[in-house]
């Protein structure tokens, strides 16, 4: 066999396995085609004896339903997208109403007596107590023109000093000797809820009343009994006590006098109990500071008339009061309840520290004696 046959065998020999290689690939493809045909078409058209029903048609008013769903029959081809629900809108806050001015005053009022108790102390003289002084243990003469926030803002005291955070001022000061009950400071106060806290610009007069049990009666059958035996007598005075209808008279000097020789004013009562000399000290007076703004004492002001009765017990214009018997003092506050200890504990010499002109000096003052019970 020649070289040219022979190649010409082996050529057709290759066409042959080439067409029979693509001969059984058409035939696979084929296969797989309709194969997967098939599967399409069987999962296209169930076996079901329910009638077939687009997703479309089962929203309105269809209620066909297959043996094992609760919903029509749906085509593959056809899947509904599930509508979303619109999101749920939060409702609008409550509109905040603003207090009217009935509620302030009673706002105001409660947190008053809630905070403050008014009592009798010495007869019938009115002093209150706060929560900040030591849990209502320690008590406060009050007076007309105090300012919580002016007077207390410079006091030495700690507990005092709290009272200064409320822009409180004493109106005035009802007493009724037949009813204690009646009794009550008039306070003119602002708001001091949080909530209220814009209206803080408002004032109201309200009224620092007396409780219940701020004065109890004393049961006269139980004086002078005591559990001990070494107590069960009350004994006796040693002067007989005067008939309850008969007043005892005031023997004590009315008018002030002046001891030139040591420079000592012996006050009389008229002095001592005229409520006129402290209103005026407390109406001519203001708190003075040094450059550092710490408080020096109370300096007169230099439009107290000559004829004040500060002026004429020795006291003068640009006169700065500092202390009382070594205790420092800043404002009228300090000086009552300087005055005021030291007299209820028998005290009756008040030695005044004070400057003048840049040269400090002292006054003293001699109270009068205790009226005698």
């Amino acid at each position: 066999m020649k070289g040219g046959q022979l190649a010409t065998i082996v050529w057709m020999s290759n066409l042959l396995v080439l067409a029979g290689g693509a001969f059984f690939g058409y035939r696979y493809y084929n296969d797989i085609e309709d194969a997967k045909t098939g599967v399409y078409n069987a999962v296209s058209t169930p076996k079901s004896k329910e009638k077939r029903q687009s997703w479309q048609d089962s929203t309105i008013g269809g209620n066909v339903t297959s043996l094992f769903a609760a919903k029509p029959l749906v085509s593959p081809r056809e899947r509904p997208v599930e509508k979303q629900p619109d999101p749920v809108k939060p409702p609008d806050p409550p509109k905040e109403v603003d207090p009217t001015d009935a509620q302030l005053k009673a706002d105001i009022e409660k947190f008053i007596n809630d905070n403050f108790k008014l009592i009798r102390n010495f007869g019938l003289e009115a002093t209150i107590t706060a929560k900040q002084l030591d849990n209502f243990k320690m008590t406060l003469q009050v007076y007309p023109g105090l300012n919580f926030k002016r007077d207390f803002a410079n006091v030495y005291d700690a507990k005092l000093k709290t009272l200064a955070q409320y822009d409180f001022t004493i109106v005035s000061i009802h007493i009724d000797p037949d009813d204690v009950l009646k009794d009550h400071v008039l306070i003119k106060a602002n708001t001091q809820t949080a909530k209220w806290s814009k209206f803080k610009d408002k004032f109201f007069e309200v009224p620092l009343k007396m409780v219940p049990n701020a004065v109890k009666e004393i049961d006269v059958n139980k004086m002078g009994r005591s559990k001990t035996a070494s107590n069960t007598r009350v004994p006796l005075p040693e002067q007989p006590v005067p008939p309850p209808d008969v007043e005892v008279k005031d023997t004590r000097p009315t008018e002030s006098k002046y001891n030139a020789e040591n420079d000592t004013w012996e006050l009389g009562t008229d002095d001592y109990n005229n409520a006129d000399l402290a209103d005026d000290l407390a109406r001519y007076a203001k708190v003075a500071y040094d450059r550092d703004g710490k408080p020096l004492g109370i300096q007169i002001s230099d439009e107290m008339p000559e004829d004040n009765v500060v002026a004429k017990r020795g006291g003068r214009r640009g006169d700065i009061i500092k202390a009382i018997n070594g205790k420092p003092v800043a404002s009228m506050a300090d000086v009552k309840r300087v005055v005021r200890t030291d007299y209820d504990a028998g005290i009756e010499r008040f030695e005044v520290t004070y400057e003048r002109d840049g040269v400090q000096g002292t006054k003293v003052f001699i109270a009068p004696k205790k009226k005698d019970k």
